[in-house]
């Protein structure tokens, strides 16, 4: 397990922050690693990378982590991370939280995330979700 350890951190290395996000080592605790926004001077646990296009991770005065979706400019504290492929969460105008599914050019704001890894979300041509179960039978 250590070997696959180091090759994951090694490749985790080369992934570049987000600017102007900076990665620190915890004191004592080689492996073992926090995230500095300089220009809030706060700290998270929670890595900035790997967000969707127009996302941006950043730390409110209170130290509460937030995500500023670009291209309405509205804040959630709900992490965009995580949506199967072929998603997206985005933000209104208005704020409000909804789903895109790219293949069908469709929204919803039904969360498509949290499923069992053989079932997919999908939403049809009317933009309602349906699930496709993958049989799991070698």
């Amino acid at each position: 397990f250590e070997d696959m350890e180091d090759s994951f951190l090694e490749a985790m290395d080369r992934i570049i922050l987000p600017f102007p996000w900076e990665r620190r080592v915890v004191q004592n605790r080689p492996g073992h690693f926090y995230f500095l926004d300089p220009r809030s001077e706060r700290t998270t646990w929670k890595d900035p990378r790997f967000l969707a296009k127009g996302w941006e991770q950043r730390i409110d005065p209170r130290g509460q982590v937030y995500f500023q979706y670009h291209f309405t400019r509205q804040t959630t504290t709900i992490d965009p991370r995580g949506c199967p492929v072929g998603w997206d969460m985005r933000l209104s105008d208005d704020g409000e939280i909804y789903f895109a599914f790219r293949p069908a050019m469709r929204t919803t704001r039904r969360d498509p995330r949290g499923l069992p890894e053989h079932v997919d979300p999908a939403l049809d041509q009317r933009g309602r979700m349906y699930f496709k179960v993958h049989d799991t039978q070698s």
